[in-house]
C-alpha cells in the first residue's frame, strides 16, 4: 500500500509540474515593443519580444547603417543568429591578412640579402678579369697595326670601282625615265577617252532606272499597305474576341458571386470572421502608443485618399496616431513607439471558437 501511494504521490507531482508548465505558456504575457524613426533620409525600426521573464527573447532590427538582423536567445544561449556567420568570417579574414603581411615582409627581407651578395660577387669577378685581360693587349697592339695598312690598301681600290658603277647606274636611270614619261601619256589619253564614254553610259543607265524604280517604289508600297490592314483586321478581330470572351467571365462571375452573397449562411460567416478579426486587434492593442510625424506624396489626391485610410485604421484599432498630411511637398518623418503584451490563451480559445462554427466547417474544413 505505501508503494502504491507512493507511486500515486510521484505521478500526481508530473501530473502538477506538466499542469503548472502549460498554465505558465498559456497564460504567461508575451510583452512586445517597436520603435523607430525615419528623418531626412535616415531611418530605423527595432523590434523586441521576451517570454517568461526574458528566458525566451527575440530581436530585430533594420535601419540604413547597420542593415537586416535578428537573433534569438534562450537564456544566455543563442538560437538564431542572423550576422553570427558574418562575424566570424570577418575574424578569419583578419588573421588571414596577417598572416600573409607576415610572410611578404620576409620573403622581401631575404630578396634584398640576395640581391646584396650577387653585387660582391660581381665586383670581385671584374677585378679578376681586368688583370688577366692585362698582359694580352701587348701582342694585340701588333697585329692591329698590320691590319689597318690592309684595310687601307682594299679602301683605295673599292672607291674607284664604285664611282665608275655610279656614273653608269645615272646614266640608265635617265633613260628609263624618259621611257616612262611617253608611256604615261599615252596611258592617260587612253583613260580620259574611256572615262567620257563611261560617263555617257552611266547617265544613260541611271535615266533608265531612275524611271523602272519609281514604279517598283510604287508597288511594293502598295503591297506593304495591303499587308499592314489585314494585320491590323485581324488584330482588331482578335481583341473583339478576348473582350467578349472577358464579359462573359465577369457577367458569369459576378452572377455566382450574387449567389453566393444572397446566401444566409455566407452571411453569417462574414460576420463572424469580422468579429474574430476585432477581437484579434483588441488582443494585439498596445498598451502604450506614440506615433508621430508628417507625411506627404506631392500629389494632393494621393495624400488626401492616405488621410481617409489612416482615419479608417484609427477608427477600427483605436490607435493614437498624430500624422500631419503635407499636401505641396514630398516627405515623411516619423516617430514610433508601441508597447503591448498578449497570451496565446486568447488565440487559443479564438482558434476553438472558429473550429466549432458550422459556417467555417462548411465553407473550409468540409
Amino acid at each position: 500500500m505505501i508503494v502504491l501511494k507512493i507511486i500515486a504521490i510521484v505521478i500526481a507531482a508530473i501530473l502538477g509540474l506538466l499542469l503548472l508548465l502549460i498554465g505558465l505558456v498559456l497564460f504567461a504575457p508575451i510583452h512586445y515593443r517597436l520603435t523607430g524613426y525615419v528623418h531626412e533620409g535616415r531611418y530605423e525600426a527595432r523590434a523586441k519580444l521576451s517570454f517568461l521573464c526574458s528566458i525566451f527573447s527575440a530581436k530585430a532590427y533594420i535601419s540604413d547603417k547597420e542593415g537586416l538582423g535578428a537573433h534569438a536567445k534562450i537564456l544566455f544561449f543563442k538560437v538564431f543568429d542572423l550576422n553570427g556567420d558574418d562575424e566570424d568570417s570577418e575574424s578569419d579574414r583578419h588573421g588571414k591578412s596577417d598572416k600573409n603581411l607576415k610572410k611578404t615582409k620576409g620573403k622581401k627581407s631575404s630578396e634584398k640579402n640576395k640581391g646584396q651578395h650577387k653585387k660582391e660577387k660581381n665586383i670581385f669577378n671584374k677585378d679578376d678579369a681586368e688583370q688577366d685581360l692585362k698582359p694580352e693587349n701587348k701582342t694585340e697592339s701588333q697585329t692591329e697595326a698590320e691590319s689597318q695598312d690592309e684595310a687601307e690598301s682594299q679602301d683605295e681600290i673599292e672607291n674607284q670601282t664604285e664611282a665608275e658603277i655610279q656614273i653608269e647606274t645615272v646614266n640608265q636611270i635617265e633613260a628609263e625615265r624618259n621611257y616612262a614619261s611617253d608611256d604615261k601619256e599615252q596611258a592617260d589619253n587612253q583613260e580620259s577617252a574611256e572615262q567620257g564614254d563611261k560617263q555617257e553610259n552611266q547617265e544613260e543607265n541611271k535615266n533608265d532606272k531612275n524611271e523602272n524604280s519609281f514604279f517598283k517604289k510604287l508597288g511594293f508600297k502598295l503591297v506593304s499597305l495591303y499587308y499592314k490592314l489585314l494585320d491590323k483586321i485581324k488584330e482588331f478581330k482578335d481583341q473583339a474576341k478576348k473582350a467578349k470572351d472577358k464579359l462573359v467571365f465577369f457577367k458569369e462571375k459576378s452572377e455566382s458571386l450574387y449567389k453566393k452573397a444572397s446566401d444566409p449562411d455566407l452571411r453569417e460567416l462574414i460576420a463572424f470572421l469580422y468579429d474574430c478579426f476585432k477581437k484579434l486587434l483588441r488582443i494585439l492593442k498596445p498598451r502604450k502608443c506614440k506615433i508621430e510625424g508628417i507625411y506627404g506624396t506631392g500629389d494632393i489626391s494621393m495624400t488626401g485618399n492616405i488621410a481617409v485610410y489612416l482615419a479608417a485604421i484609427y477608427g477600427i484599432v483605436g490607435i493614437d496616431m498624430k500624422m500631419i498630411p503635407d499636401f505641396e511637398n514630398q516627405i515623411l518623418e516619423m516617430d514610433l513607439d508601441m508597447k503591448g503584451h498578449f497570451s496565446l490563451i486568447s488565440f487559443l480559445i479564438l482558434g476553438i471558437r472558429a473550429y466549432k462554427n458550422p459556417y467555417v466547417k462548411k465553407y473550409f474544413l468540409d
